[in-house]
Formats: structure tokens, sequence, C-alpha cells
């Protein structure tokens, strides 16, 4: 498989997908904010997406740094707001 082939871009910023969108035939998985931005067409999808389990790993080095429990909390609690149960 060559990289011509890879059903998968990666951009540097959000800022490019317009450009790259209007001369590539392509969808894009984006934030609503941006969509709306950028005034791209949006298609709702049908269902709510498929739950799935978010982990935080951390190296036993940083045990103890506060900057990274902070941080490992703030997703916990993004992650709890989005999935209850």
């Amino acid at each position: 498989m060559s990289q011509f082939d890879s059903p998968v871009a990666t951009l540097p910023c959000y800022t490019s997908l317009q450009a790259f969108m209007s001369v590539n035939d392509v969808a894009a998985c984006i934030p609503s904010a941006i969509a709306a931005l950028g005034d791209f067409r949006t298609v709702e999808l049908a269902g709510a997406p498929q739950p799935f389990e978010v982990v935080v790993g951390r190296h036993r080095k940083s045990q103890g740094n506060l900057a990274i429990e902070w941080l490992a909390e703030v997703i916990k609690s993004v992650c709890d707001l989005a999935m209850p149960g």
C-alpha cells in the first residue's frame, strides 16, 4: 500500500481543512463548532455512538506529580459527564 492508498489524512491544523476538502472527494469527522465556522455541510447520524472506555495511563515516575494528577482528574470528569452511568 502506498501513501496515496491510505484512507486517512492528517492535517496540521483545522484551518487547512476547508482548502483540503475543496479539492478532494472526502468526508471528515470534526467538531460541530469547526463545521459551523467553515460553513461545512453536516450530516446527523442516526442513533448515539457506541460507548467506549477511556483509560488514563501514567508512568510510575510521574506519581505524586500534581499537574499529571490534575489532568487525569479533568479527563475523568469530562468522560463522566459525556457518558454517565
